[in-house]
Parts: structure tokens; sequence; C-alpha cells
């Protein structure tokens, strides 16, 4: 009896066995194109899309304008931040010192290439202005955020704060178009060099015909053509939309497979199609577990940890984005005791290099502050270095290199 049982017992292990091999040599049945599909939330719309943008509206109160600048008899025609301008309204106007107002400047009626009609005036947002001395009927404002130069002759409105939009980055895989979305027309390309663009890409901002009533910031579009008529369209790139008006909508590209023409079509995306997050481990696509499980590994076994922390121009606050990498930080230096922290700091090469060296130590203190504070460590741990705008890693005649040199670059090694 004892021996039957033994020999029923050998089986069953043996069955056991080989169904567990049989089920590791299965193929895992992957879908990549999903995987591909997802991308890490990023920085869509950053405050020099936003401060620096066009609209193209019915009309604005331009009845604050700028009237001289205080180096006017340089024979200057442009002025940047740090440069102090007179305005023509003071204290009679309600103007008091510390108000904050944008810089706008009025371009020409824009056609509506469809129709016969006008979408509108073409209105830039140059920048920040703050009032620093009032008078009567006259007030002295000081430019200190201007992604484009202010010009005598421009006006001024009540500053808006606006806030940065972080998403996850959709690349549209499909070669259809989306069953559900509003649809459109770009209709307009922004100036350059003081002429429409004949075509657009990535960075750039375009118009479409596409208003408020069914378009929000942050909304993702879908450009596409048609080659033929008979022939399917053909997929032109992703945008996210940045100020939705009446009648339109300004829209940042994002990627671009071709360039986008005025006349191009263009749909929102679906909801649906844009920020479906994975809800659980086993959700998560294949390769952005894999990355995850090797990001952990390499924080782990690694005895240096580096990050290049980005900022918003003239700006010295920690994005969300900074905050993770600092939390990475901070767990790859649970456990460890013998460190050295170094911090560089960098700007780019709009505004004056005193400033610029000024604005790079604030960043390097903002982020040893928060180091500070979130990992409990004193001043003996870091080693601090500023630099302005000199040793710029990245080409600064180039707005989106430029906006990599307003960084502070993180390095934690062992001692």
């Amino acid at each position: 009896m004892k021996k039957t049982t033994l020999i029923w017992a050998v089986l069953f292990l043996g069955s056991v066995l080989i169904a567990q091999s049989n089920n590791a040599q299965k193929p895992r049945k992957l879908n990549i194109r999903t995987a591909y599909t997802y991308q890490d939330e990023s920085l869509l719309i950053s405050l020099a899309d936003l401060y620096g943008s066009f609209v193209i509206s019915p009309g604005m109160d331009d009845s604050i304008r700028i009237v001289g600048a205080e180096q006017q008899d340089f024979d200057r025609s442009i002025y940047t931040r740090g440069d102090r301008m007179f305005i023509n309204a003071g204290a009679k106007a309600g103007i008091t010192e510390g108000d904050r107002f944008q810089v706008v400047s009025r371009g020409d009626k824009v056609p509506d290439p469809l129709s016969v009609g006008s979408l509108g005036t073409y209105f830039r947002f140059r920048g920040e202005a703050v009032v620093t001395c009032v008078f009567p009927d006259r007030a002295v404002v000081e430019l200190v955020n201007t992604p484009s130069p202010a010009e005598i002759g421009h006006f001024l409105l009540p500053f808006e704060k606006q806030e940065p939009v972080y998403r996850r980055k959709v690349n549209y895989l499909d070669c259809r178009l989306p069953d559900a979305g509003v649809r459109g027309s770009v209709v307009y390309l922004d100036i350059e060099q003081d002429v429409p663009r004949e075509i657009a890409t990535s960075g750039h901002l375009v118009a479409v015909n596409l208003g408020r009533d069914v378009a929000r910031r942050g909304d993702m579009v879908l450009f596409y053509k048609y080659v033929k008529p008979d022939l399917p369209p053909v997929i032109v790139g992703t945008g996210i939309v940045v100020y939705p008006q009446n009648t339109n909508s300004t829209v940042k590209i994002l990627d671009g497979g071709y360039p986008v023409e005025v006349g191009h079509h263009v749909v929102l995306l679906p909801e649906s199609d844009v920020e479906s997050v994975p809800i659980s481990t086993e959700e998560i696509p294949i390769l952005d577990k894999l990355k995850q499980e090797e990001q952990a590994k390499k924080t782990s076994d690694l005895s240096e940890f580096s990050a290049d922390l980005l900022f918003d121009l003239d700006s010295a606050e920690l994005s969300e984005a900074s905050v993770a990498e600092l939390d990475k930080a901070a767990q790859f230096l649970e456990g460890k005791s013998e460190y050295m922290v170094m911090l560089k700091g960098y700007t780019c090469s709009i505004g004056n290099e005193e400033y610029n060296l000024k604005l790079s130590q604030q960043r390097v203190e903002a982020v040893k502050e928060h180091m500070k504070n979130r990992m409990n460590i004193g001043d003996e741990f870091f080693d601090t270095h500023y630099y302005g705008e000199t040793e710029a890693m990245f080409d600064n005649s180039i707005e989106a290199q430029r906006r990599l040199n307003r960084r502070v670059s993180l390095k934690i090694m062992a001692r």
C-alpha cells in the first residue's frame, strides 16, 4: 500500500512539473501598439507658451499704452527684461505700485481663408510688466518677463496668472481618424519675421476654427490632410489647445510627421484616446513596466545620482516635474550617510548677465532648501555653484533649446 501511494505521489509531482514547464515556454502576448501609446506626463504648455502666445480676437481694451522709455534717447526701438517704460495712466486711473500687467501688441486683421469674412485681429502677448513708480497721470513699469520684445505703442492688460499644463503626451498610432470628435480646419499660421509662415512644425503655433464652445485649454487635437479626394486621410501630427477664443483657438504643434499648412483638417481627440491611464500594475504597458523596473534597479545599484531640474523663464520656482526628480533623489539617499550633493545653476541668455547670475543662484537655493527640508540634511552636504547664462550647454538662439538652459544640474556622489 505504501509503495502504491509513493508511486502515485511521484507521478503527480511529475505532471505538475511538466505543466509548469509548458506554461513557462508559452510566449507572452504583448500589445506593443498599446505600449507605445503611453508616455510619461510631461510639460506640454509652458509659461513661455502662455505668456508669449498669440490670439485672434475681435478686440481688446488698449486704453493703457506704453508711451515712452527711460532709454528712448539711445535710439532704441525694442525693450526686454529689466527695461523701464512709461505708461499713459497713473494714480487717477487707479494704478498702484506693484500692479502687474500683460504687455500686448496689436497686428492686422486676419482674413478667414474659408470665407470672405475676417477671423478677427491678431494680438501677440509680449510679456509681463510691474508698476514701480506712480504719478497722477503717468506710471513707470519694469519689464520682468518678455518672451518677445516690447515696443512703445504696445498696450497693457491686467495680468492674469497662468498655470502650465502637464499631460500625458499621446502618440496617435491609428491610421484611421477617431469616430468621435469635433472637426475643423487650420486657418492661420503664426508670424515669422513679420510674415505669416507657409508651413508650421513642432513647437510652432497655429490657429484652428474651433472656438471655446467646443475647445478648452489642454485639449489634444489631431492634424490630418487629404492627398486626393478618393484616398484615405493622412495623419499629419498632434497638437494641444493653448488659448480658445470665440471663433478660433490657438494650438501648439506637439509632433508632426509632416508640416502643418493652412487648410489642413483638425479633429479634437476624445478624452478616452488621450488620458487612458493604467489602473493597476498588471495593466501597465510592458515598455513602461520594464522602464520602471530598470529605473528601480539602477537607483539601488548606482553610487551616483544625477538629474537636470528645469525651470520656467524668469522663475526659481520648482515645477512638479522637478519635485518628482527630487523625490527620486530622496529614495537614492535612503540609508546613505557618506555623500555630497553638487548643485550647478544656469539660465538662458534672455536678460542681462548680472540678473541671470542672481537668478541661477536663486534656482540653486530653491533646490537646496527643498532637499534640506525633504531629506532632513544640513548645509555641510552641499557643494553649490551658479553660472548664470555662461557655460550654456544648449543653443540660446533656438527657443526649444534655450528652455533646456534654464536648469539646475543635480549630482549626488559618494564621498
